[in-house]
């Protein structure tokens, strides 16, 4: 959300309640290119050796089609629906349920468009849209570290 708020934030609805809307292709799209690299080289994500929901149908692709970088296998037309309804419903079942702000809130609620069936994307406040669009690279810096270490203890104790 740090990067879409940075670099794309015009993909974003404000609506006059206070909430932005943002589509969940995007998100998805990003998650795509934050985890190519650490799925490729095998960088792990969990604790106690265990795999993403995503991560072998990702890791498949990967050997399937020979590449060393998202930019390659998108060059490919490779179909990446399934992927991504993995990722989606990773982020649905995982950051949708459990991010909480610090009074213990939601911070993201999913919305449908038209009536539709199928979730559209994440709506948060206004406000903490505004917050990662003014400090987000402050941050995106803190989570990087912070997750750069995370992963390097579980490469070194994948039992942790």
């Amino acid at each position: 959300m740090i990067d879409i708020a940075q670099n794309s934030s015009s993909i974003v609805t404000i609506k006059p309640d206070g909430v932005a809307q943002v589509p969940y292709r995007q998100i998805v799209d990003q998650w795509l290119e934050y985890y190519f690299p650490l799925i490729r080289d095998s960088v792990p994500q969990m604790p106690g050796g265990r795999a993403m929901a995503f991560q072998e149908s990702f890791a498949r692709l990967i050997r399937k089609n020979k590449v060393s970088t998202l930019a390659e296998l998108l060059k490919k037309g490779t179909s990446l629906a399934d992927l991504r309804a993995e990722i989606s419903n990773t982020i649905h079942r995982g950051p949708v349920v459990y991010a909480k702000g610090l009074e213990g809130e939601k911070l993201f609620n999913e919305y449908k468009l038209d009536g539709g069936k199928h979730w559209h994307g994440l709506e948060v406040s206004a406000e903490l849209w505004n917050e990662l669009k003014l400090h987000g690279l402050q941050i995106r810096e803190s989570l990087m570290a912070v997750w750069t270490t995370v992963s390097s203890d579980f490469r070194k104790n994948p039992e942790t």
